[in-house]
């Protein structure tokens, strides 16, 4: 295996932690633009669907590389993606509106995992990589 394949792989799941962040900073935008329901449930979507496929690249590297953390880390992916749903439902019911409470409340538990559990997954793939480079 390429060394450089793991911090290529770390790379490139901080780029998309980026893309979270910047849609969640869009959706705050949003509030502040006093934009409809629709048009802030429009990037809520997106928000999911970008994180269920980022969640689905990182499951991925952590399968590739027997990562340890693998069940607990998934499972936090499940409960991010069933949370942005949650919110999405409410919205949709008219039970509750997106308002910065909920923006808050979810830059902090996306930031939280980040922090984490990517953090220990990040650590691991360089050590992977390091661990690789010393055996050239």
């Amino acid at each position: 295996m390429n060394p450089s394949f793991t911090r290529e792989e770390s790379t490139s799941l901080v780029k998309e932690h980026t893309l979270q962040i910047e849609l969640i900073h869009l959706l705050e935008n949003s509030i502040v633009e006093k934009k409809s329901d629709s048009e802030k449930i429009t990037i809520l979507d997106q928000l999911i669907s970008f994180s269920q496929v980022h969640f689905m690249s990182e499951q991925l590297v952590m399968r590739h590389h027997s990562y340890d953390g693998y069940d607990e880390h998934e499972i936090d992916h499940i409960a991010l993606v069933e949370q942005l749903q949650e919110l999405k439902d409410q919205v949709n019911s008219g039970s509750t509106s997106i308002d910065q409470p909920a923006i808050n409340q979810l830059r902090d538990m996306l930031i939280n995992h980040i922090n984490s559990h990517d953090q220990k997954l990040s650590s691991f793939l360089t050590s992977m990589a390091e661990s690789k480079n010393n055996l050239i």
